[in-house]
């Protein structure tokens, strides 16, 4: 995936976070887009640092990819740390919550999936 396509996906992802805040708001009122803007925030988060990960991992020598394939692993294990935090303390409400941090997984995949069907058509080799 091109630079330019992952910069796509980034606001994808932002651009659903705020349309899920801005229905939460409707449907349930300030304390559900509270949550759904609290979910959004986490996946544009996870997304920029994953962005970051990957390509360290990716452009790497072989000691750097060791060190942040272990890095990934550790931001799965501090994503779900935290997730488990902010639903038990009872700062958010799941249910918005979790629509916003969804919003990672639906921007990725819309994103990708429009970038695939307007880039330009490569050429066969032969």
């Amino acid at each position: 995936m091109s630079k330019s396509a992952v910069e796509r996906v980034t606001w994808f992802i932002l651009g659903l976070g705020g349309a899920a805040t801005l229905a939460a708001y409707a449907m349930s009122g300030r304390e559900a887009a509270i949550s759904a803007a609290a979910g959004a925030a986490v996946a544009v988060a996870n997304w920029l640092l994953l962005r970051y990960i990957v390509s360290r991992v990716v452009s790497g020598t072989v000691r750097n990819q060791a060190a942040f394939s272990f890095v990934l692993v550790a931001k799965m294990g501090g994503l779900m740390g935290l997730i488990f935090v902010l639903l038990r303390s009872g700062l958010v409400q799941s249910i918005p919550f979790t629509v916003g941090v969804s919003t990672l997984v639906v921007g990725s995949l819309v994103g990708s999936f429009i970038s695939v069907l307007t880039a330009p058509a490569a050429e066969g080799k032969r």
